[in-house]
């Protein structure tokens, strides 16, 4: 644990969601966000606040030259721990998508059968990052944007 710990994350485009690796911060440690995040902060499992695009000081409780003495009790470890989401907040592009197999369908008029299947470009955006941290992140450490399009293509084909 440092003085001051510096919590940011500057990754790929394609990542979703991203899970700060570290959950012991040093009180006084610095949270940045950038313009296109938006970072959730869990504590006892909860969600407990959204911080928007800034710099912003995080009073943890953990004093890092008294923390072998106030963790002691704990096995070492600290009691004040909490969980940082980056979610990536910008539009991304041009994602080509389609059906893996095509469906065979029967004309009723004509007695004729057809393969059909369907392909696009989508685009992929987090309009609601609690609905999104809820109902698919969970406890995962990162979501890409290419695991959201392999659902939505297997949704698509399955309907």
């Amino acid at each position: 644990m440092a003085l001051i710990d510096v919590i940011e994350y500057e990754g790929d485009n394609d990542v979703l969601v991203y899970k700060y690796p570290h959950s012991d911060f040093s009180t006084m440690s610095q949270l940045i966000v950038r313009e296109s995040q938006e970072v959730i902060l869990y504590k006892d499992g909860k969600m407990l606040d959204a911080f928007a695009p800034g710099k912003y000081t995080l009073h943890t409780g953990n004093i890092p030259l008294l923390s072998k003495v106030v963790n002691l009790p704990f096995g070492g470890n600290s009691p004040f721990k909490c969980d940082v989401y980056f979610i990536n907040k910008t539009t991304i592009l041009n994602y080509n998508w389609g059906t893996s197999t095509p469906a065979r369908v029967m004309d009723m008029q004509y007695q004729l059968i057809f393969d059909i299947g369907a392909s696009g470009v989508v685009t992929i955006k987090v309009c609601n990052p609690y609905d999104l941290m809820r109902k698919i992140v969970g406890t995962q450490r990162e979501l890409k944007a290419e695991i959201c399009l392999n659902y939505f293509r297997e949704n698509i084909s399955a309907k």
